[in-house]
């Protein structure tokens, strides 16, 4: 017999456990309950009017409403799982439909996941209500002192919820397209392919992500959402939507410099942003005075290439070598004046590390960043069509120091 991973501690009305293709009705005899306990790969059902209360040996305890249908299971964690959550070991819990409140006990080993059609919630110490429709939407509310890390069907988004936060979850089967509105707190969903939805009470979005080809598209739905970018951030009102594309490439060979040998790895990776769908503006702020201007953005692009060389010298040292610059285009439109701004602007980060391990058995580690900034910006006046452009040169050196005993 497989072993019993948890049992049920209370129920009412008509609930059944599916258990290696055999369908097993729980009963009450007298003060015990008959087919009580659930193993790895048990299904359990509860019929019209029926509740059922699940404890695990650890004191989590799961209730289940009416016509829910529940799996349970495990799996042991991968190694770079581990090193994430601390933990060796998952349960699993998958929800396939119903209305399902978890009080999960804080453990050293193990992790609990719950499973929906619209997503996994990966928690620990936590209280966290779900209800999954028969389309495999779910409305999740997270109870007090609680937290989760909720990722979307094939990884191509996630983001951390907390105490108090009320949210909804669909996914299309078909598309993928991910429908997602909060109702309580602020929600920061990041997507596979680098941007970042920031969502707050009463927005609404839809989503695809495509992790292999690069692509992103938003659009909101309810309320207003920030998207942050690598080629920048962007506001989206109700009827706005945008497309993101992404591209990254890496090329690493052997180096071979006058002070030593080592590898040289050569990066580069572009965002492009293209507004598909009503007017989407950017906000700045200046730091100096305070002063708020807001633009319309037709497209932003960015551009990032670097070039790293770690090579270590005959006397053992570790010499790392480092250059990368961003270069970032806006196409805007100034919302109260009408003028048409093309902005650029040019960064480059230069890195030099020098490790060096001493007699005494310390680690130093010095460290010289120098960072250079040029924006250019052009400037349309929309009623005399004068054409102002203006530089801006912006350097800074930054040196540290670090030794591990």
């Amino acid at each position: 017999a497989q072993e019993r991973i948890a049992v049920i501690s209370k129920f009412t009305g008509d609930v059944k456990i599916l258990h290696e293709g055999k369908e097993l009705a729980v009963k009450k005899v007298g003060p015990r309950i008959m087919n009580s306990s659930l193993a790895d790969g048990d299904t359990l059902i509860t019929g019209a009017g029926a509740t059922v209360e699940i404890t695990y040996a650890d004191g989590s305890n799961v209730k289940v409403d009416e016509n829910a249908s529940l799996g349970f299971g495990s799996r042991e964690l991968s190694e770079d799982e581990q090193v994430g959550t601390e933990k060796s070991e998952a349960r699993v819990i998958t929800i396939n439909s119903g209305d399902v409140w978890g009080s999960i006990s804080k453990s050293k080993t193990v992790l609990t996941e719950f499973e929906t059609p619209s997503g996994v919630a990966a928690v620990r110490g936590t209280e966290i209500g779900f209800d999954v429709s028969d389309t495999g939407a779910v409305q999740v509310d997270m109870g007090p002192d609680s937290e989760a890390v909720w990722v979307m069907p094939g990884e191509t988004a996630d983001f951390t919820t907390e105490s108090g936060d009320s949210f909804s979850v669909g996914v299309d089967a078909e598309t993928g397209e991910i429908s997602m509105g909060v109702a309580i707190g602020e929600i920061e969903v990041a997507t596979e392919t680098g941007s970042t939805v920031n969502m707050t009470p009463g927005d609404g979005v839809s989503m695809t992500v495509d992790p292999d080809g690069g692509e992103t598209t938003v659009a909101t739905e309810t309320g207003e959402v920030t998207l942050e970018t690598a080629a920048g951030s962007v506001e989206l009102g109700v009827g706005d939507a945008v497309a993101v594309e992404t591209t990254e490439t890496a090329v690493t060979a052997d180096a071979e410099t006058e002070t030593g040998v080592g590898t040289t790895t050569e990066t580069t990776s572009t965002v492009k942003l293209e507004v598909t769908s009503g007017e989407v503006v950017t906000t700045t702020t200046d730091a100096e005075t305070g002063e708020t201007t807001t633009q319309v953005v037709n497209e932003l692009a960015a551009t990032t290439t670097g070039v790293e060389t770690t090579v270590t010298t005959e006397t053992g040292e570790v010499v790392t070598e480092a250059e990368t610059e961003t270069v970032t285009e806006a196409a805007l439109v100034d919302a109260e004046t009408g003028d048409v701004v093309t902005e650029t602007s040019t960064e480059t980060e230069t890195v030099t590390e020098t490790t060096v391990t001493t007699e005494t058995g310390e680690v130093v580690t010095e460290t010289e960043a120098v960072v250079e900034t040029v924006v250019a910006t052009e400037t349309v006046d929309a009623e005399t069509g004068e054409v102002v452009t203006e530089t801006e040169v912006v350097t800074e050196t930054v040196t540290e120091t670090e030794t591990v005993t």
